[in-house]
């Protein structure tokens, strides 16, 4: 860490499955599958969505060592569902 910045590196590749990738942060290695399969991992979606929502939990540690009292477990991250063909026309004013 230089200055206090710290700054997080990941490298991607293809598995040479089609859909499915390789990551690695520092010596952590990760699967993802494509939303679109093969399905047996997580999503790059899934650990986005991850990713943003461990970091309110991981901000126990920071209240932890301040003081501040926080409540126990934050709710699910869930994204709105886009709405589709019908479902889209009959909404529609």
């Amino acid at each position: 860490m230089a200055d206090g910045v710290k700054i997080d590196t990941v490298r991607s590749g293809s598995s040479g499955v089609l859909g499915r990738s390789l990551n690695s942060a520092r010596h952590q290695h990760l699967v993802l599958d494509s939303p679109s399969g093969p399905n047996e991992a997580i999503t790059n979606g899934e650990a986005f969505l991850a990713g943003i929502s461990s970091c309110g939990t991981l901000i126990e540690k920071h209240a932890h060592d301040t003081g501040v009292p926080l409540p126990l477990t934050p709710p699910p991250l869930t994204p709105p569902s886009p709405l589709r063909g019908e479902e889209r026309r009959r909404r529609s004013p």
